[in-house]
């Protein structure tokens, strides 16, 4: 069964820095094509909770790729994956 999806506030933000990043930059386009892969992650995520990697530094937090540009750091509770960041992979993860 699939497990609910939660963002934390400090994800939500970081999230819409993404997408007006990209609307500014790349256009409407391109936007609505990252906000599609993203859901397509997150429908993926929310049934292969584990598919993400762990954490060396952090056991129970996990990083879930969604673009070549961008990670999701994750943790699993109970029936709850609770998104704690969206960050620029070339950038290092606060």
């Amino acid at each position: 069964m699939a497990k609910k999806i939660r963002w934390s506030k400090a994800s939500k933000t970081q999230l819409q820095v993404v997408i007006n990043y990209l609307i500014s930059n790349w256009g409407i386009n391109v936007t609505e094509k990252f906000l599609n892969i993203l859901e397509k992650r997150i429908y993926l995520l929310a049934r292969f909770p584990t598919i993400g990697r762990k954490s060396i530094a952090y056991p129970s937090i996990r990083q879930f790729v969604i673009t070549k540009h961008n990670t999701l750091l994750y943790e699993i509770q109970d029936d709850v994956i609770f998104i704690t960041e969206i960050f620029d992979n070339r950038q290092q993860p606060k």
